[in-house]
């Protein structure tokens, strides 16, 4: 368990103590806030401090020379965030932070008060669980860090923001850069007018060490670790107690044992956890009196990390709970949503779920806290983060007890906790109003069913409702193991002729999506599934609705995706225009990749991006049955007013400067990219005809997101537009998500490489479905049904980046029929 003690994970007093004093040098502080910051830090005078220094601001707040006001303000500030988890906090705290900054910004900009406020405010927020409203400051603070030991705090305080965020490779970045500018800083010849000066700032240098070591936690939970990464972890500790076994207090020493221990628990290093241990134990013996509770909860906190990741779960959970129980009555602080976490997890491990739930909603509320503050569109990434394990585990406990009492009750709290994850950007981002179980349960088809599929560290859970009914199962499975099944089957389904063995492999997977639910799948004919996590990258109609043999979906259900149970809800109050007509219809074909083109008069972004345009679309062949692939489509649709690009004229500048509000289908076949799989090219990306403008030829997410649509269908058939990064709790980035984001209320995606020639052949019937007035869903399953039972498939070209044809295979082949799924409004 993370440290009681002082410096627990990122120590504000010593990030910000030294600089204070530092600003202090050379000048006469008013005397009430010179002796606070000297009295806060002796041991139980943290009240008495800030009584001290609140009564100087109240009473005398303009007492002295503009610098020495100038540093009372800071001091309020840095006392305030060292406080922040005391009872005796006032309850006004925010309003004196922005008081005070706003009159040091207004007053002291030729102070050394200006930059350290920034830095003191970043502390109140982060601390305070609001690491969003920390960024700006602590950003403004590395702008203005005059010094390598300033930057190294900055940096270090802004990976921990990050590291809150759930923003993984920005905290990684961070930590490490704090820790070489740190290296920087002590490589050079120092002097320092006290020693307790020197003392602060290789304190600081340990907590960066600590912080970047938290990495690799977080990697060994994930994927386990490398030896160079475990080599790495260790080596940041030996240099991190090499600091503290010089400049280190007492209490610091011992509190870096317990977090050592912690980390070393975590990474499953048993014997050097244990030897951290043994040698915390052995400091109980030579500490004060009065220390040694704090040790003892230490020992407590960290002795039962080491028994809950050795599997020891009963006696784990017992001293953790007696930890939480314990730790405001002997630390003086409110404890925080990553000790409740790890506590709760150990309790549902031990099967206690009334205390997993006790301890994991607490975990869930305080880490609602820190999302809040985080904009619309980055909010899902706190759930990169370890933090995720909180959620997840509430959603387990409350399914377990569920199975185990019957309660329905325990499903709608667990369905709940699955909500404040599931595509809350997406749904906010679009107006759409949160909506109760019970009407989304409403809005529900007779003869439908809908499943929300999560898949946790430890196990899938999967929630089934229709109307008037609703059921949990949970099945175990490591993810690990989970993306490593994931992972074949779809190195099988997304090539041609596949291995004889990939039905049994999907009729595994298939147990371990639906579990007992899976006979009740034979009572419904229309799918709607949210999957979450790997399960979302194998399509649904290929695994089975069988338990006792292999029948894909497919044979038996018509299937659509929804990305939240709000959005589902909301698109059943719109009815489709597909059967209403005469429909406007824009389509994008068989766009033209030139070799090169006239730069001369371009300025050097403008070529640069012309340049890389050409370049890089060299890769790409021509796709010209894919104009009668559009052809088709207005042509079965009835849509006599057809816009069509194609050629030259299908270029990224045509559709991002077009009105695009009038038109009821767009239809998009092209070459498809995912992001990283060319230079420059950092998101999925639909490929477009190259023109002389600033346009690079790649219809990326962001720019898909920035149109404004009003469409009933979008379809995009090109390679892999159904993929992307996936962000825990909002789905994947890709292409549809884009588009749905811009306004159409239904994407057709690929899930993989197409081959163009049948998909022009899916197409046809796809549109032929629509046109006789199916739904988008059934329509697509009978596209997908037509297709499968067709002879024999024609060797083509993919739509993505491909430096060969595939071969000739059966049509039966998932390959060739199933990539395409329906995401959004299915009517």
């Amino acid at each position: 368990m993370p440290s009681a003690a002082p410096m627990s994970k990122i120590d504000s007093t010593l990030l910000v103590s030294l600089s204070i004093a530092m600003a202090m040098v050379g000048c006469v502080s008013p005397p009430a806030a010179n002796r606070a910051l000297g009295l806060a830090e002796q041991p139980g005078q943290l009240e008495k401090a800030w009584k001290m220094v609140s009564r100087e601001l109240r009473d005398h707040p303009e007492r002295g020379p503009l610098g020495q006001r100038c540093e009372l303000r800071g001091a309020t500030v840095m006392l305030l965030h060292t406080i922040y988890d005391r009872d005796f906090v006032p309850a006004n705290a925010d309003e004196i932070v922005l008081k005070a900054y706003r009159y040091v910004r207004e007053h002291c900009l030729e102070t050394k008060s200006a930059n350290l406020i920034e830095n003191n405010v970043f502390q109140w927020f982060y601390k305070t669980r609001r690491p969003a409203k920390s960024l700006p400051y602590g950003e403004r603070a590395l702008e203005g860090a005059a010094t390598l030991y300033d930057r190294c705090l900055d940096l270090g305080n802004l990976g921990a923001s990050h590291s809150s965020l759930g923003n993984l490779a920005m905290k990684e970045r961070y930590y490490t850069q704090a820790i070489e500018t740190c290296r920087r800083h002590f490589a050079n010849k120092r002097t320092y007018r006290y020693a307790s000066m020197e003392n602060r700032e290789y304190g600081s240098f340990a907590t960066a060490l600590r912080n970047r070591r938290d990495v690799f936690v977080t990697k060994s939970l994930e994927h386990g670790l490398s030896p160079e990464e475990r080599a790495e972890a260790a080596a940041l500790w030996a240099e991190e107690w090499e600091i503290m076994s010089r400049w280190g207090s007492f209490g610091q020493r011992a509190a870096a044992l317990g977090g050592g221990v912690y980390h070393f628990a975590r990474m499953r290093d048993f014997e050097k956890a244990e030897a951290l241990h043994t040698k915390l134990d052995r400091y109980l013996t030579r500490t004060r009196e009065s220390d040694k509770p704090l040790i003892e909860l230490d020992l407590l906190g960290s002795g039962a990390m080491i028994e809950y990741m050795r599997g020891n779960h009963t006696s784990a959970a017992e001293m953790m709970r007696q930890w939480v129980e314990n730790f405001h009555r002997v630390s003086g602080k409110k404890i925080d949503g990553r000790s409740l976490r790890l506590a709760g997890l150990a309790q549902e491990a031990a099967g206690d779920y009334d205390n997993a739930i006790n301890f994991l909603g607490r975990a869930v509320d305080l880490h609602q806290q820190e999302r809040r503050d985080w904009n619309i569109e980055r909010r899902g990434r706190v759930f990169q983060e370890v933090i995720a394990t909180a959620y997840w585990g509430l959603m387990r406990s409350h399914v377990k007890r569920y199975l185990r009492s019957g309660n329905p009750e325990d499903v709608d709290a667990a369905i709940e906790v699955g909500r404040l994850m599931r595509s809350r950007q997406l749904t906010e981002s679009l107006h759409a109003e949160i909506v109760s179980l019970d009407a989304v349960q409403d809005s529900l088809r007779p003869g439908e069913l809908a499943l929300e599929i999560y898949t946790t560290d430890q196990a899938i859970i999967t929630f089934a409702f229709a109307r008037g009914e609703k059921h949990a199962a949970i099945q175990s499975i490591p993810l690990a193991e989970l993306h490593s099944e994931i992972e074949s089957v779809r190195a099988q389904t997304s090539r041609p002729r596949s291995e004889p063995d990939v039905e049994s492999r999907l009729q595994r997977l298939s147990a371990h999506v639906f579990g007992e639910l899976q006979p009740l799948l034979a009572r419904y004919e229309s799918l709607v599934v949210l999957p979450d996590g790997p399960v979302a990258m194998v399509p649904m109609a290929l695994l089975s609705g069988s338990a006792a043999h292999y029948r894909p979906l497919v044979e038996t259900h018509t299937i659509s995706y929804a990305p939240s149970l709000s959005l589902l809800a909301e698109s059943r109050r719109h009815p489709s225009r597909l059967r209403d007509g005469p429909l406007r219809l824009l389509a994008v074909a068989d766009p033209a990749y030139p070799q090169e083109f006239d730069t001369s008069g371009f300025d050097e972004v403008r070529r640069e991006a012309a340049e890389r345009a050409v370049s890089d679309l060299g890769f790409f062949e021509p796709l010209p049955e894919t104009r009668r692939e559009v052809r088709t489509a207005a042509r079965l649709l009835g849509s006599g007013d057809a816009t069509f690009l194609m050629g030259t004229d299908a270029t990224e500048s045509a559709v991002k400067h077009m009105d695009l509000l009038g038109y009821d289908v767009l239809h998009f076949a092209t070459h498809g990219v995912l992001g990283q799989a060319l230079p420059g090219v950092y998101e999925p990306a639909l490929v477009m005809a190259a023109d002389e403008s600033e346009a690079d030829g790649y219809l990326s997410l962001t720019e898909v997101a920035q149109l404004e649509l009003d469409s009933d269908l979008t379809v995009l058939s090109a390679c892999d537009t159904g993929r992307g990064e996936y962000v825990r709790g909002e789905g994947v980035m890709g292409l549809g998500r884009g588009f749905m984001a811009a306004g159409s209320r239904s994407v057709l995606v690929s899930l993989w490489p197409i081959a163009s020639e049948a998909t022009v052949q899916f197409m046809e019937v796809f549109y032929g479905g629509l046109a006789a007035g199916q739904t988008k869903a059934d329509a697509l399953r009978q596209a997908q049904m037509a297709i499968r039972s067709a002879p024999r498939a024609t060797a083509s070209g993919d739509r993505g980046l491909v430096a060969k044809k595939p071969d000739d295979g059966s049509f039966a082949d998932p390959y060739y029929w199933a990539p395409f799924i329906l995401i959004g409004d299915d009517a």
